[in-house]
């Protein structure tokens, strides 16, 4: 979203203490938490940080995995199967559907 640092002199001026204010076109109220990286924006309560959290420790794992599985492949077919068990890691309500 910012593609480096930014420089700015303008004068910094305080307007309102925990007021909503806008994010990236989102409205982001106190005690919410951001991130943004290159592919956009999300906003999640901030009671929710240790499963989000989790989350990401488990998707994070089932991607390595993945990849070292994709490093062996030898065909497009195995590296198609190897992203599917990542899928299917990551989101475990899928398998049963």
């Amino acid at each position: 979203m910012i593609p480096g640092t930014v420089a700015s002199t303008a004068p910094s001026m305080i307007y309102e203490l925990n007021g909503k204010v806008e994010v990236a076109g989102m409205e982001v109220e106190p005690g919410e938490l951001v991130h943004m990286d290159r592919d956009g924006a999300v906003k999640f309560k901030a009671e929710m940080l240790e499963e989000l959290l989790e989350i990401c420790r488990a998707e994070k794992w089932a991607e390595d995995e993945t990849n070292k599985v994709i490093e062996m492949a030898e065909t497009v077919d195995e590296c198609i199967h190897a992203y599917e068990i990542c899928h299917l890691r990551c989101n475990p309500q899928k398998e049963e559907d």
